[in-house]
């Protein structure tokens, strides 16, 4: 018997130092789990990413190029719908929406949707999104708006001192007094001609500020860029201006132009093109080897 109890003894006692170990071993586990995780040192946590906007909740953010300057009186209000009917100084009517996105002045403090009402002259900055009209700013409660207009002529009466152009924003024809203030800047003001006007509203009609003629019937242009659209069958393509970052439609005839079996949508273009009054017909196409900065 006695040698029975030492030999279990001498079991345990091999045995211990394992069971010991383990439990070492898994207090030393808990220990860890319970210690504070440390921090990484300043300045080695990256900033957490901006969200991106929900598609379908939030707003998408207002086109930053592009945008017209309008002034006129507004003739309806929907508040329902969020958007006015405008008719400006120059004639027509024209309806611009807007949302939370758009921003109102009262003079020179911020204003809201609330504040603005039927009759009020404002001017209203634009952009266009999609196929709709879209006020990024609307102003009013000043005397004296001034805004801008931008197409091409098709009236011009300098004996009267009138201009009336197809605005870009307009249905209609919108009709300018031009007195002796008026700057003209640019040669060969006519029917046809492309202008950019900055007028200012008057108790009649819209006056003229400055004239400025962008092309005139007959004029020739060198346009240098990428092209972005290009269609064979119809000899027609479209150049991205490097110069002032506007699109460009153009039409060439093959016969007159040796490249232009080389034109391809994303090639560099340089391109003497002449003004008719409707259509830049291509007189001659240089491929560029470099990309156009």
């Amino acid at each position: 018997m006695r040698h029975r109890y030492s030999a279990i003894f001498a079991g345990l006692l091999m045995v211990a130092p394992w069971a010991l170990g383990q439990l070492a071993t898994e207090a030393g586990a808990q220990y860890s789990a319970l210690q504070p995780i440390r921090t990484a040192q300043a300045g080695t946590i990256a900033p957490p990413k901006a969200k991106d906007p929900d598609p379908l909740l939030d707003l998408p953010p207002v086109p930053k190029a592009g945008a017209t300057l309008v002034g006129g009186v507004v003739a309806r209000l929907d508040r329902v719908r969020d958007r006015i009917v405008l008719k400006p100084f120059g004639g027509g009517q024209l309806e611009i929406c807007f949302d939370p996105r758009t921003k109102f002045m009262r003079g020179e403090q911020v204003a809201t949707a609330r504040d603005l009402h039927l009759g009020d002259r404002v001017h209203v900055e634009t952009v266009n999104e999609g196929s709709r009209i879209f006020a990024k700013q609307i102003h009013f409660g000043v005397e004296g708006l001034e805004g801008e207009a931008h197409g091409q002529v098709v009236a011009y009466d300098g004996t009267n001192g009138t201009i009336s152009i197809n605005d870009e924003l307009s249905a209609r024809p919108v009709r300018f007094r031009i007195d002796k203030s008026t700057h003209l800047k640019g040669a060969g003001l006519a029917v046809g001609s492309l202008v950019e006007v900055g007028f200012v509203a008057g108790s009649n009609r819209a006056v003229a500020r400055n004239v400025n003629v962008l092309a005139s019937p007959g004029s020739v242009f060198t346009f240098v860029g990428r092209i972005t659209y290009l269609d064979l069958s119809s000899h027609s393509l479209v150049v991205a201006s490097s110069t002032d970052e506007k699109k460009y439609a153009l039409k060439f005839n093959p016969q007159q132009v040796n490249a232009w079996n080389r034109l391809h949508e994303g090639t560099n273009v340089s391109v003497k093109a002449r003004f008719d009054g409707d259509n830049y017909t291509a007189e001659d196409i240089a491929v560029l080897s470099a990309a156009v900065q």
